[in-house]
């Protein structure tokens, strides 16, 4: 009877020990579906996003490509070649300082002489100071150089020649890869000779 009730208890705690088990991992399962649920909507959201983007690059670029725009009329443009191409990073004061910084940035990165390279332009409005223009920047204060795009408050990379705006790009701190094939196709079709 000892042996019957030891064999007993010995498989109630097999069982047990099973029961426990089993729960465990159907816990832990879960607990990694959920986590990869979690990931996957995360990548989903990271899609979006980049889409998103691509896809208001795309418009912008669109809508505000070869526009005429003259620039000659300004008296802060007057010393630069119209019939040279011109790399122009347009921003506000009133752009979000991460997004400038990070335009900046990465025209450093593909100009190393950026700050006298006459093939590069930066153009800022909505800031009021004394000097209009010093080397390659121009301060518009509260004018506009009649780009559709001005108005939305962010800042944007064109190339202008010959008047004309081509190639209008928003930089995005977010999507670095895409500004980075921007800026070096630019430089190698536009400005790899000089």
């Amino acid at each position: 009877m000892k042996k019957h009730f030891y064999k007993l208890f010995l498989s109630s705690i097999i069982l047990v020990i099973l029961i426990i088990s089993g729960i465990t991992l159907k816990i832990l399962l879960e607990g990694d579906k959920c986590e990869d649920n979690k990931e996957v909507e995360s990548l989903k959201s990271e899609k979006l996003l980049s889409n998103f983007y691509i896809k208001q690059t795309i418009q912008e670029s669109v809508i505000n490509d070869n526009l005429y725009i003259d620039i000659l009329e300004k008296d802060a443009f007057a010393h630069y070649n119209k019939d040279k191409p011109l790399l122009v990073f347009r921003y506000s004061a009133l752009n979000c300082n991460e997004c400038v910084e990070f335009g900046f940035k990465k025209i450093e990165e593909f100009f190393d002489d950026y700050k006298k390279n006459s093939n590069l332009l930066f153009v800022l409005s909505d800031h009021i100071s004394e000097k209009e223009t010093q080397n390659n920047n121009i301060n518009l204060k509260k004018e506009k150089l009649g780009l559709p795009f001005e108005n939305s408050n962010q800042p944007f990379y064109f190339l202008l020649f010959d008047n004309q705006v081509r190639h209008v790009f928003i930089p995005d701190k977010n999507y670095p890869e895409y500004t980075d094939t921007y800026l070096s196709e630019i430089k190698r079709r536009y400005f790899s000779n000089k």
